[in-house]
């Protein structure tokens, strides 16, 4: 059990640090100078974004510094995880996200929302979506 769950959580945080930055390969893409620095100003303006990076930093930094966190950062952390016996001998892990406000969410509600918002930016900035993309 603790195996898996290390894989999940390995693969979890991995997601979190590759959604915030998407921004970053986005920036430094020569054939995007039209329209980088507005995708960029984008991610750093949405909420659902700032929770992926203040996920991202938590876990690539352990302890955030005080001093680099800008006013408008988020504080979001996933604070507890529940697991479930499931009827055929797997189990299933469920982790919470406490956001700023004091809400509570899962971190497959924010991952969603996530790339709906990346989604929504491409959108906006005409840039394509990949080749087979679904809403999750």
């Amino acid at each position: 059990m603790l195996a898996g769950m290390d894989e999940y959580e390995d693969n979890l945080w991995s997601f979190f640090m590759n959604c915030w930055h998407v921004k970053d390969w986005i920036r430094n893409d020569e054939r995007l100078q039209a329209v980088r620095d507005d995708v960029v100003k984008a991610a750093h303006a949405s909420p659902t974004l700032k929770v992926c990076q203040a996920l991202a930093n938590g876990i690539k930094h352990l302890e955030l510094d005080p001093k680099r966190l800008r006013a408008d950062d988020s504080r979001a952390r996933v604070f507890m995880y529940t697991f479930t016996h499931m009827d055929d001998g797997s189990v299933q892990w469920e982790h919470m996200i406490k956001l700023d406000h004091g809400s509570v969410v899962t971190v497959y509600d924010i991952g969603c929302a996530a790339l709906r918002e990346w989604h929504r930016i491409f959108d906006l900035y005409k840039l394509p979506m990949p080749q087979g993309w679904q809403d999750p």
